[in-house]
């Protein structure tokens, strides 16, 4: 189809530093590879506590669908705002579950040519401790991956 995007980039986004910097990237390399970018916040989506009547059993914790939509709009409007700025086709998507699993699993869904993540440098003790996205990313996905660092 003319005008379409023939290349598909997915941004992962938290609001970090790192990740800002990468949509940053992406708004100023989409033009030159032609390329849609897909930019997704992975939310661990907090329960509200509630888990029905006491006594109920089987029924599990209420996703807070309030604080989903806030962080929809958090990243179409405020997060997203270089990739509106430059005037690439984009679209953001909220999205649930481990991090680096959904984003790798984002990834193949959109048949993504690229994986753009920010670094968020929490110091090389802490990522051996506790693990980095960006770090299970580079090892697992299929697609290339660039760790954009915090600016």
């Amino acid at each position: 189809m003319p005008g379409m995007p023939s290349r598909h980039i997915l941004v992962g986004v938290d609001g970090s530093d790192g990740s800002l910097a990468a949509l940053r990237w992406c708004a100023e390399l989409a033009p030159a590879l032609d390329a849609e970018v897909f930019a997704v916040f992975i939310a661990e989506i907090p329960a509200s506590g509630v888990t029905g009547p006491v006594g109920m059993s089987g029924v599990g914790p209420v996703l807070d669908t309030e604080w989903l939509e806030n962080m929809g709009t958090v990243l179409r409007e405020q997060w997203c705002a270089p990739l509106a700025a430059a005037g690439i086709t984009w679209k953001s998507e909220v999205l649930n579950g481990s991090p680096a699993h959904t984003l790798l699993a984002a990834a193949d869904e959109i048949h993504a040519d690229l994986i753009v993540i920010g670094r968020h440098g929490h110091g090389e003790l802490t990522e051996r401790l506790m693990g980095s996205v960006p770090n299970h990313i580079s090892h697992h996905a299929t697609q290339p991956v660039v760790i954009v660092p915090a600016t």
